[in-house]
């Protein structure tokens, strides 16, 4: 099956293996933030760089 997919889109297989890496990424930090939702995420925001923390600390 592998093989075939590579065969067949010999063009785009990197492209097809970096998506896949993403989704994979994306699904576990999903997964991990439904499991652990007493952590804090941080929210981005573009206009300015400003940090505000309250009860800062490493999950680990």
């Amino acid at each position: 099956m592998l093989s075939d997919l590579k065969k067949n889109n010999n063009h785009s297989i990197e492209g097809i293996f970096l998506t896949l890496g993403r989704v994979e990424a994306v699904s576990s930090l999903s997964n991990w933030s439904y499991n652990n939702d007493q952590f804090a995420y941080a929210e981005i925001k573009l206009d300015s760089f400003v940090v505000n923390a309250r009860e800062l600390h490493h999950p680990l």
